[in-house]
């Protein structure tokens, strides 16, 4: 408990701090779980070092086992030291997406929006890309339209026009921090088409691709 207070002011500033706390608590309670089990060892007389000789005969054994122990481990380590993300971020990992309330030797604890629980190992996390959403400059759009080659009603340079003029239009409402229309490749089958925009940060990404569409599907000859 007095452990607990002394790091609990220490941790409400500081980042790092509510990272390495959680770990240091676990290492902690092992050691005093290990130092309190070799005294009594000791108080029942019994043969400590021939336990440590047993012990480190099983020892491989026991580190192949604890192989993957290992592994999200050195994950934890990673995890602490990294800018990736804090306690309290918003997070998106391997199509897991939720608040980061804990760090431990071994796993990640994720809380998402309905307020399930998501353990995540640390390996994982680690090797794989973390999208932080708390530190989000903007919102992206990147589409890929197809126009048909064979098609009457509309040509590459028509639905150009139309998406610019689109986009032209999007721009009065939302800031739109870049912007890029071209075709990206030519098949026997179609010329496609890519629109890849960056807006504010609160703008409505699902509303702002149905206008986009909806542009494409008017456009003639």
């Amino acid at each position: 408990m007095l452990f607990d207070k002394f790091f609990a002011k220490i941790m409400k500033g500081n980042g790092l701090a509510r990272k390495i706390f959680p770990l240091l608590r676990y290492v902690v309670k092992i050691v005093i779980w290990l130092v309190g089990i070799f005294f009594v060892l000791t108080l029942l007389k019994i043969n400590v070092s021939a336990l440590l000789t047993g012990a480190g005969v099983s020892g491989i054994a026991i580190a192949f086992a604890g192989k993957d122990y290992a592994a999200n481990l050195i994950g934890s380590i990673n995890l602490i030291f990294s800018k990736s993300f804090k306690i309290g971020d918003n997070i998106r990992v391997k199509g897991y997406e939720g608040t980061v309330e804990e760090v431990t030797l071994t796993l990640t604890r994720l809380i998402d929006k309905n307020g399930a629980v998501i353990f995540m190992p640390n390996k994982l996390i680690v090797s794989e890309t973390i999208e932080n959403l708390t530190e989000k400059r903007f919102e992206k759009i990147e589409l890929m339209i197809e126009v048909p080659t064979c098609q009457d009603q509309q040509s590459p340079e028509g639905v150009i026009y139309s998406l610019e003029k689109e986009v032209e239009r999007i721009a009065k409402k939302v800031e739109i921090l870049k912007s890029g229309i071209g075709v990206e490749k030519i098949t026997a089958l179609a010329t496609v088409i890519a629109v890849r925009l960056q807006l504010e940060l609160d703008a409505d990404v699902e509303v702002i691709k149905k206008s986009l569409f909806a542009a494409v599907r008017k456009t003639k000859m």
